[in-house]
């Protein structure tokens, strides 16, 4: 932390990697400027710069002072419609502990910078309302590029990384076609030639596209709620691809399951991956968990009492739940794990990977390697979820034998949003008793399978 009070940082902080003047406003013009603190950037990340120009603007800033102090007629809109009406120019700095090399940082970079800053002295100051409000006046200037990444700020906390660098590169895209057209100008006109020209003129996927258009369309929502946009210029944009052609994808036939059953994966894996492939090949099928699921399991997410395993985190809220485990090979794979290694998580081998760290990042191209050795080339039609549908398959198989397995149940054990808003919002779950139940048939309908 910089030291205001030595005489080679008087006056100076620094912010976001850039160095600033910082002087404080007497509390005689307070009120006239509305603000306790002027700031202006000195456009450089290099500290012996700052340091040669800081004078200038100290002597600008204090002159700025004395005038409010004289005439009390200084408007304190004065210094972002200066920088907001400036035109985006690349401004060369050093970069400070970079070896020497050298940086390019845009005005725009900067100016961005004092609208946070100076939202949230008005958000202390006068409350969030008037921060907002100053923030969708200020910000209805900026390009779309530049508003991201306090979308990002604001919106992605809680997303997975993935997630946000899928949002960049749309963003980063549609910009690219755009240009500096200001957020609140963008047209529905704007967005249908980007989806007309771009993305349906490019060999990328139906999917592809309609992903790309639901990251855009999420930043116009907040965009809508902040009150820089009037409408979401993106709804109905991806309607084109919903009908497109159904999913290739498909669950594993009974021969394709008992060779991978059969197959030993140190054949065709390293030491390192063999084990665990060989361990989560039963347990997604006797499961249905996703791969992610399994090898994120830690010991507290393991119930001894009744042998279940507890789903903390999944690709959705209805994820979050208990599967009970009946088949004894299964559980024995369960409780070896939880005994033979000191490490809290159960699948320690695996090497977290991918933006978001995922212990299934890399374990999914090893199966995949796997699964290419033992059954040949399948395509896109079978990877690890595909025992996931088998689970699904045996689970609705199931529901002819039992009347323990329902629609519902089915849909607790995939962790999947309950049909009806009843269910999926006010219930509390069938229990552990019933989903125990129907586990005991869907375990049995696959062993007819697997071991007949």
């Amino acid at each position: 932390m910089v030291d205001p009070s030595l005489p080679e940082t008087k006056y100076l902080i620094r912010h976001r990697r850039c160095w600033y003047v910082r002087i404080s406003v007497p509390p005689t013009v307070q009120k006239t400027l509305k603000k306790t603190h002027i700031v202006r950037s000195l456009r450089t990340r290099d500290l012996d710069h700052a340091r040669n120009s800081r004078w200038q603007v100290v002597a600008d800033i204090k002159k700025e002072i004395a005038e409010a102090k004289a005439i009390g007629s200084k408007q304190p809109e004065d210094f972002r419609s200066d920088y907001l009406k400036a035109e985006p120019r690349r401004i060369v700095a050093h970069v400070t502990g970079g070896g020497g090399h050298i940086e390019e940082v845009t005005e725009r970079e900067i100016v961005h910078d004092f609208i946070a800053d100076e939202a949230h002295e008005i958000s202390l100051r006068e409350g969030r309302t008037a921060a907002y409000d100053f923030m969708r006046r200020a910000t209805s200037s900026l390009s779309v590029q530049e508003i991201t990444e306090q979308w990002l700020l604001e919106e992605g906390g809680e997303l997975k990384q993935q997630t946000v660098h899928q949002y960049r590169y749309a963003v980063r895209l549609f910009s690219d076609f755009i240009g500096g057209v200001p957020c609140g100008e963008i047209t529905r006109r704007d967005a249908g030639r980007f989806v007309s020209e771009v993305l349906i003129t490019s060999d990328r996927s139906k999917r592809t596209q309609a992903r790309l258009i639901s990251s855009l369309s999420t930043l116009w929502k907040w965009l809508l709620r902040r009150g820089i946009a009037e409408s979401n210029v993106w709804q109905d944009q991806a309607n084109y691809g919903r009908k497109g052609k159904p999913s290739s994808k498909r669950h594993y036939t009974v021969v394709e399951l008992r060779k991978l059953y059969e197959a030993d994966p140190h054949e065709h894996l390293s030491k390192k991956y063999a084990p665990a492939v060989f361990d989560l090949v039963r347990m997604g099928l006797f499961t249905g968990c996703r791969l992610d699921e399994l090898c994120s399991l830690t010991k507290e997410q393991i119930q001894q009492t009744g042998q279940a395993i507890w789903i903390r985190e999944g690709k959705t809220e209805a994820a979050h739940r208990l599967m009970p485990i009946v088949d004894d090979e299964v559980w024995s794979i369960v409780e070896r794990r939880h005994t033979d290694t000191n490490e809290d998580a159960l699948f320690p081998e695996l090497p977290p990977g991918g933006p978001d760290s995922k212990r299934g990042w890399t374990t999914s191209k090893r199966f995949t390697n796997f699964r290419r050795k033992v059954l040949g080339d399948t395509g896109k039609e079978l990877d690890f979820h595909s025992l996931r549908r088998s689970f699904a398959t045996y689970a609705e198989k199931a529901q002819v034998r039992s009347l323990a397995v329902t629609d519902s149940v089915i849909a607790e054990l995939m962790g999947h949003k309950k049909a009806t808003m009843a269910l999926h919002t006010y219930s509390g779950g069938v229990g552990e008793e019933r989903l125990g139940q129907a586990m005991q048939v869907i375990t049995h309908e696959i062993n007819e399978d697997l071991r007949s």
